[in-house]
């Protein structure tokens, strides 16, 4: 069986490394236009907390842990949680204003 340059053709245009490319260079494009976004209140709450948790009850797994975060987090206070909705729109602004230079 002898291959015609028409089948040629069509394996360099579906050949992987080109299908690669263009995916590549579209997830690369989505990277640079979306840009880093400030951390949410109860993740910042999260990361600080995580450790003590574990501290505390070492024989939690990490599912565990999450949910006994999770209510530390339900019953703390809106005035408690107001420090670390702060500490977000800090975060937030600081990197809209370094995407601002940037651009």
């Amino acid at each position: 069986m002898k291959i015609s340059q028409k089948d040629l053709d069509l394996k360099a245009i579906f050949s992987k490394s080109s299908v690669q490319q263009k995916v590549e260079s579209k997830k690369s494009e989505k990277k640079k236009s979306k840009g880093k976004r400030a951390i949410m209140p109860y993740i910042i709450f999260t990361n600080e907390k995580r450790s003590e948790v574990m501290k505390a009850n070492p024989q939690f797994t990490m599912p565990e842990v999450a949910k006994e975060i999770g209510k530390m987090w339900t019953h703390l206070g809106e005035d408690q949680k107001l420090i670390y909705k702060e500490r977000y729109y800090k975060e937030k602004q600081r990197l809209a204003d370094v995407a601002a230079t940037s651009t």
